[in-house]
């Protein structure tokens, strides 16, 4: 069962947004340097270009850190899986036809499905949906004073 109610923000953009709902405020988390990690040399090609579309604009807004290699890695292989099945549903089709006659769809729609589940899922993490830019307000808003997260 997974964790109930909505994701919580990071804390620069609390910080950012000021303190609303006068939330007790967190303990301070780790910070992780803000230069964006190199794209790792077992992305494929197509990942490897995704990572150098996005990447440097999250490094922008500083929302891509050594910290998010991973996630962000696992995002641009999804990603490039997809780009692949989906390649091979263009060309070949969605279904199959078995040596014994009957017709069944190809694996590439599974995996094509399955990626773009992953890909959602990163991208609302990345802030890349339209729904998740919603929640996110960069703007510095002034709340009267110099609140650390203490």
């Amino acid at each position: 069962m997974g964790v109930r109610g909505p994701a919580p923000k990071p804390d620069e953009v609390k910080r950012l947004e000021g303190n609303k709902g006068h939330e007790k405020n967190r303990k301070r988390p780790p910070k992780f340097s803000p230069k964006v990690p190199a794209c790792p040399d077992w992305l494929d090609d197509l990942a490897r270009k995704e990572w150098a579309r996005i990447g440097p604009e999250l490094g922008n807004l500083a929302m891509l850190t050594a910290g998010d290699l991973a996630a962000f890695a696992c995002y641009c292989k999804a990603y490039s899986d997809l780009q692949q099945a989906e390649a091979v549903i263009q060309e070949k089709g969605h279904v199959f036809e078995t040596a014994t006659g009957y017709v069944m769809p190809r694996p590439e729609v599974a995996m094509a499905n399955t990626a773009m589940k992953q890909v959602k899922d990163f991208a609302i993490q990345f802030g890349f949906t339209p729904s998740a830019r919603s929640r996110i307000d960069l703007t510095p808003k002034d709340d009267g004073g110099d609140e650390d997260l203490d």
